[in-house]
């Protein structure tokens, strides 16, 4: 019997995969039941109208998008705050032929995204669409 069948064979026993599968099966329950559903909060779409004579680099984004990591929250922030983590969803959309911008995010955050768009775009139209 070569090394590579007895491998096989041996990762193929019930005493081997069994304990693999509960630990899967329980870090996928315990995932489910801890997170709430991200539909019970209250959010708000913003749609961005950027000017065509938009002169800021790619270090304007690059900025924005530091700027708003600072709602990542740590693992003892998580457990104070019940294992909620706020999510922001930007989006670049085509419609008739033009370029649209939008930002999905939590209507607790919604003044805070938006002043580090303005920090970044000064020029930018806000619009939400509630």
């Amino acid at each position: 019997m070569s090394i590579l069948s007895w491998i096989i064979e041996t990762l193929l026993q019930w005493y081997v995969w069994l304990p693999i599968v509960l630990v899967l099966l329980y870090a996928a329950w315990r995932n489910y039941r801890v997170a709430p559903p991200l539909a019970d909060h209250e959010s708000s779409l913003l749609i961005l109208e950027i000017p065509k004579a938009n002169d800021k680099s790619e270090l304007a984004a690059e900025q924005l998008f530091a700027s708003l990591h600072g709602i990542l929250r740590d693992k003892a922030e998580l457990k104070l705050n019940k294992g909620v983590q706020e999510h922001l969803s930007f989006e670049i959309a085509s419609v008739n032929g033009q370029i649209r911008f939008y930002v999905w995010t939590p209507k607790d955050l919604q003044s805070f995204v938006e002043g580090q768009i303005y920090s970044q775009y000064p020029k930018v139209q806000i619009h939400s669409s509630d």
